[in-house]
């Protein structure tokens, strides 16, 4: 029998254990997974504030926002993109179109 244990480590013939038993396994098994659920509802909450804001608080929208505002598909605005009707910019690899360029459409009806 062993007398000399480590804390949260007991050494046996075989591979080293974390827990003493069964229990403390499935206790700690609990709270990590528990720790994960809440750092995932925290991102998600997060994500969901950020996805709240106005669209006029922003300068900068991607394709999809810039659709959803003109009330058109993603594929035409795509479309004014290439054809010049609509002004972008692209990062990285993400095209992003500025509200003011949407305004300019809204307000003239045609590019340019």
């Amino acid at each position: 029998m062993q007398s000399n244990i480590e804390p949260q480590l007991l050494r046996g013939r075989g591979r080293p254990r974390k827990y003493a038993n069964n229990r403390e396994a499935k206790e700690a098994a609990a709270k990590r997974k528990a720790e994960r659920q809440a750092i995932h509802q925290r991102i998600k909450e997060a994500d969901k504030a950020s996805s709240q804001l106005p669209v006029t608080e922003i300068l900068l929208v991607t394709v999809q926002q810039a659709a959803q505002a003109l009330s058109v598909s993603t594929g035409t605005v795509v479309n004014m993109i290439n054809q010049g009707v609509l002004n972008s910019v692209k990062i990285m690899n993400t095209r992003r179109i500025a509200l003011d360029e949407i305004r300019r459409l809204v307000a003239t009806g045609t590019g340019n």
